[in-house]
């Protein structure tokens, strides 16, 4: 994809899930930079667990290439492979630790 292309919008549904390849990702929460992503770095985990709006924008910042998985796909892959569940479960734990108030862990 090329640079400037939007891969997910803060506020809409859930459908993929995208592993970086190649390239450099911004995240955005109301219009913040909160994280750079880049190879073998993962995005869009949070709205497919628990099936709420995007959390975050996520744009490419140089031209990227990603692996998409959709929603079905993540499900199964995650039942399938309890290693790769562990690895997602504490990406999120960690990013959802980053949203709260300092000293409300």
């Amino acid at each position: 994809m090329p640079a400037g292309h939007t891969l997910m919008a803060e506020g809409a549904t859930a459908q993929e899930f995208f592993v970086v390849l190649e390239g450099s990702l911004r995240v955005e929460r109301g219009g913040t930079l909160v994280s750079k992503l880049g190879p073998g770095d993962f995005v869009g985990e949070i709205g497919l667990v628990d099936g709420g709006p995007r959390s975050a924008t996520v744009t490419a910042e140089t031209a990227s290439r990603v692996f998409v998985i959709g929603h079905r796909e993540f499900h199964s892959l995650l039942e399938a492979h309890p290693g790769i569940q562990i690895e997602v479960l504490q990406a999120l734990a960690k990013r959802v630790r980053q949203l709260q108030p300092e000293g409300i862990h």
